[in-house]
Formats: structure tokens, C-alpha cells, sequence
């Protein structure tokens, strides 16, 4: 598996995960995606060449991530995905969600 920095071409793909947690995750609304990609702050993991899951998170001007969505495509679940996803965002960091809202990891 391959952790890297989102591009615009991944949206689709993040946006298909994240409605397999469309009750947990809300509405991922593709223009943020593109805006988050643009700053650098989505990350994608990758297997085989598909994405397998996602970390979209805010860098605040205090040094401090704050992360907004993390899933992992169903298939994938239990495989340390959001764990290596999670472990990619810079720290310090704080989590915009509750436990029970953490998708498939």
C-alpha cells in the first residue's frame, strides 16, 4: 500500500468511498475535495493503483491538523488503511469527529 498526496483526478474515487459512510461522514462535497487538494491536505492510500481509502484534513495557522474525513473503502477494512492514512497527517493533530463516526478502520 502506498500513501500519497490527492490529486485532482482522485476525487471521483474518494467521493465513492466516502458514500459507502454517507450516514457517518455527511455530504463530501467534491468542490472542498478539490479546494483541500489544491492545499496539499487529502491524502490517498493506494493498492495496486486503487484507492483504497482517504484522509481529508485542515492545516490551522497554529501548527495544529484537524481531521474532517477518514474512510476506507469497505473491501479494505481491517486492513491498517486508516491507520497508515491517519499516521500520514502531520502532528500535532486533532480529530473534528467522534470515535463512533470513524468509518472502516
Amino acid at each position: 500500500m502506498l500513501i500519497t498526496t490527492a490529486v485532482d483526478v482522485d476525487v471521483d474515487s474518494i467521493i465513492k468511498i466516502a458514500h459507502q459512510y454517507r450516514n457517518e461522514l455527511g455530504y463530501v462535497h467534491p468542490v472542498a475535495l478539490h479546494e483541500h487538494i489544491a492545499k496539499g491536505t487529502v491524502h490517498v492510500c493506494k493498492e495496486d493503483g486503487r484507492i483504497v481509502g482517504f484522509v481529508d484534513f485542515h492545516a490551522r495557522r497554529d501548527g495544529w491538523q484537524t481531521v474532517y474525513h477518514l474512510a476506507t473503502d469497505k473491501e479494505f477494512v481491517g486492513q491498517s488503511v486508516g491507520r497508515q492514512l491517519l499516521y500520514s497527517v502531520p502532528c500535532p493533530m486533532r480529530l473534528k469527529f467522534t470515535p463512533t463516526r470513524v468509518c472502516g478502520w
